[in-house]
């Protein structure tokens, strides 16, 4: 039902459009990836689970950052 309510809502999230996957890649990348593989592999449900819930936590992180920040610009443009 959460996963429902934030669909719909006004949260915004990373869309991962500005990744470039056709350039070169370092050494370092290529580790974590392969990394990551294999640990998704060896624990696939408790994997996917922490990273849909950190991805759905930093959209609701990046969205009340995002809000304290407005909010702090119209204080400051109210006391000018």
């Amino acid at each position: 039902m959460g996963a429902g309510v934030l669909m719909v809502s006004n949260v915004r999230y990373y869309s991962f459009k500005e990744i470039n996957l056709k350039g070169r890649a370092s050494f370092k990348l290529l580790l974590i990836a392969t990394l990551i593989i294999i640990v998704t592999t060896l624990w696939p449900s408790a994997i996917l689970f922490v990273f849909f819930l950190v991805y759905a936590l930093s959209g609701l992180i990046m969205t009340m950052v995002e809000v304290r920040k407005k909010r702090q610009m119209k204080k400051r443009e109210k006391n000018v």
